[in-house]
């Protein structure tokens, strides 16, 4: 009877299909494609978000750059600040971080009203127009 039951349970098995545990070339192209997609897709993003980052750091130093001279022109008396805005340049932090950096100073006078026109400019893509700041000079009337 052993050999009986043993047979049986060998033609069960024969009639039963094997399970497999592991995954077929076909799967594994699938995931390949999956897998080369995403990262066609994430690369780009990543390199422009770097890139947008970089300009965002620029740009923040060029504004700090600004508002730096510019506090401190505004604070000077009226011929000083003629003689220090000629004067103006670039600082050697900003310079490091800002290619072929350029800076200029104006004196616009109309009506009762003076004002300084701070500007910077730095190599950049897409050669956009240059920031500027504009500052109220205060006469000696106002004080």
């Amino acid at each position: 009877m052993n050999s009986f039951t043993r047979q049986n349970v060998r033609q069960h098995q024969r009639g039963r299909p094997r399970r497999r545990s592991g995954a077929t070339l076909f799967e594994l192209m699938v995931t390949a494609t999956l897998v080369v997609s995403g990262v066609g897709m994430v690369a780009p993003l990543t390199v422009r978000c770097g890139r947008l980052w970089q300009q965002t750091r620029h740009r923040q130093m060029a504004l700090d750059e600004l508002n730096n001279h510019m506090e401190r022109l505004i604070a000077l008396p009226t011929e000083e600040l003629e003689k220090q805005a000629e004067a103006v340049t670039v600082s050697d932090a900003a310079r490091t971080l800002l290619p072929e950096a350029v800076m200029e100073a104006e004196i616009v006078r109309s009506n009762n009203e003076t004002q300084l026109h701070l500007s910077i400019d730095w190599k950049r893509v897409g050669d956009p127009d240059p920031l500027t700041l504009v500052g109220w000079i205060k006469s000696e009337d106002d004080l």
